[in-house]
């Protein structure tokens, strides 16, 4: 599938085509232009090839939905025009790279469904764009960091089905609410209770004025 994709191409979008068997390891020399990379929900097997750390450009890497195991690549830190990191519902195990912390574009990590274990980087506080944070139904443990009290931008941060201990940093409460009705996202068929922002407040319709009376 991939020997025949063009080398000038600037997105590689194939999800759910049933792809199997291993990624290729030299993207930066076959791929040097990309900025989009889909393969979520195939086959894929194997480990995360750090060559995807030469890929400068790239904005967007969605490798969630597939058979990935061993562990996260440090090289990965080199991304540092990337946007989206999606590698939910895989295999992965081992601590979360504290080179992750270099993406400095990042807005949205989803790294959930897998099992990852270790104490969350400090380093992951240098993400001030970053939205959302999701390792829910993994293994990491340790305290929620003060440090991710940096991530003004940040918008949910679930905290379902993990070994955290502590508290949500006191700089993140004016824009973490923690409803009453947790909000439900599904990936894989799971359902998880968010801390969240709404973007835009509802409010109750006012009432009719009351009839006059005679």
């Amino acid at each position: 599938v991939f020997t025949w994709w063009p080398s000038k191409a600037t997105t590689m979008s194939l999800p759910g085509k049933g792809i199997l068997g291993a990624l290729p390891s030299d993207w930066a020399a076959t791929w040097p232009q990309l900025r989009v990379v889909i393969l979520s929900n195939n086959l894929l097997t194997g480990s995360l090839p750090a060559g995807l750390g030469g890929l400068q450009w790239l904005e967007k890497l969605d490798l969630s939905q597939n058979q990935l195991s061993g562990s996260i690549p440090f090289e990965l830190g080199n991304l540092t025009s990337l946007q989206t990191l999606h590698l939910y519902s895989n295999e992965l195990s081992g601590s979360i790279p504290r080179e992750l912390g270099n993406l400095t574009s990042l807005q949205n990590a989803d790294l959930e469904n897998n099992e990852l274990s270790g104490s969350i980087p400090r380093e992951l506080g240098n993400l001030t764009s970053l939205q959302t944070l999701h390792l829910y139904n993994n293994e990491p443990s340790g305290s929620i960091l003060r440090e991710l009290g940096n991530l003004a931008s940040l918008q949910t941060l679930p905290t379902y089905s993990n070994k955290l201990s502590g508290s949500i940093p006191r700089a993140l409460g004016p824009s973490l609410i923690h409803t009453s009705e947790p909000t439900r996202r599904r990936r894989n068929s799971y359902a998880v209770s968010c801390y969240t922002t709404p973007t835009h407040p509802q409010l109750p319709p006012p009432h009719p004025p009351a009839a006059p009376l005679n």
